[in-house]
């Protein structure tokens, strides 16, 4: 990234301004995830998580959150690393979300995101701009992430976390923290099995494509909300990727899977296994990967 960064050259009454090529080697991140208005039952805070897209690791010590407001500020301590293609989330209440969700964070920041939607910030430790987001809690920003349970997700790292439709709200309540958003893939509309719009029974489908290269899709039906696990294995029963967990409601839902492993490696060619587990039934199919 080049910054251009102005030289003053004082001339008796005026300030000319030159300005020169600085190189800067700050990593991207980026805002994931933000969780502004938790739902009355399941309470965590605020809280915003952190995605290194990169393939090392990168220290964010001395690194700089924000809102709006330039005398709300959290900077994060020493020794804070974020893994290659890892999350980190960032807290106003580190207990709520251990105690809810089981997830650490960094934290406690002081100050809170408003309900009503704010810019929040990500410096680097010399005070340079790495990542902003203005959410608002209106369209055309997904409304559920306001009080109703979900979070906003991105779509995918890759896109413009200013344009409010690369979000979505997240399809499990709580968000997913820590981990990949449940909106990879946006969720769409499978067919329902019912005028309502509810699906009578429980039905895990066939993927699509199948054998895939590059990316698949998994849809299943859910009659009632209800905690689940979507979990690929190989032919020798080893886990390969957890695509989905947690608490997700009533409805028909899809997800996609781009054949790589929880650490983000791209899997071999091979038949795979993936199973969904709910509280009370478990459903496994079979799918091929040709690379």
């Amino acid at each position: 990234m080049k910054l251009l960064t102005p030289t003053l050259t004082v001339m008796t009454a005026r300030v000319n301004e030159t300005y020169s090529a600085v190189d800067l080697s700050t990593p991207s991140i980026v805002i994931n995830e933000i969780n502004y208005h938790s739902a009355d039952d399941l309470d965590t805070r605020d809280w915003v998580e952190l995605y290194n897209p990169n393939d090392a690791s990168v220290d964010l010590s001395g690194w700089n959150f924000q809102d709006d407001d330039d005398d709300h500020s959290f900077v994060l301590p020493g020794g804070t690393l974020i893994e290659p293609r890892g999350f980190l989330v960032l807290c106003r209440d580190g207990a709520a979300l251990e105690s809810l969700l089981g997830v650490s964070c960094v934290g406690d920041f002081d100050f809170g995101l408003r309900n009503s939607g704010e810019l929040v910030r990500l410096f680097d430790s010399d005070g340079l701009l790495v990542d902003s987001v203005t959410y608002l809690d209106e369209s055309p920003w997904p409304e559920e992430a306001d009080g109703d349970g979900p979070t906003l997700e991105l779509l995918h790292h890759s896109l413009d976390n200013a344009d409010p439709m690369h979000w979505r709200a997240s399809i499990l309540v709580g968000g997913t923290p820590g981990r990949a958003n449940s909106v990879l893939a946006p969720p769409t509309s499978v067919a329902s099995e019912t005028d309502e719009g509810t699906p009578q029974s429980f039905s895990l489908l066939q993927n699509y494509p199948n054998p895939f290269n590059s990316e698949t899709h998994i849809a299943f039906h859910l009659p009632r909300t209800e905690h689940l696990s979507l979990e690929i294995f190989s032919v020798t029963g080893q886990l390969v990727a957890t695509l989905m967990e947690g608490v997700y409601r009533a409805g028909s839902h899809r997800i996609a899977w781009d054949g790589r492993n929880d650490r983000g490696e791209a899997a071999g060619s091979g038949i795979f296994f993936y199973r969904l587990t709910t509280e009370t039934l478990r459903s496994t199919r079979t799918m091929v990967l040709v690379k």
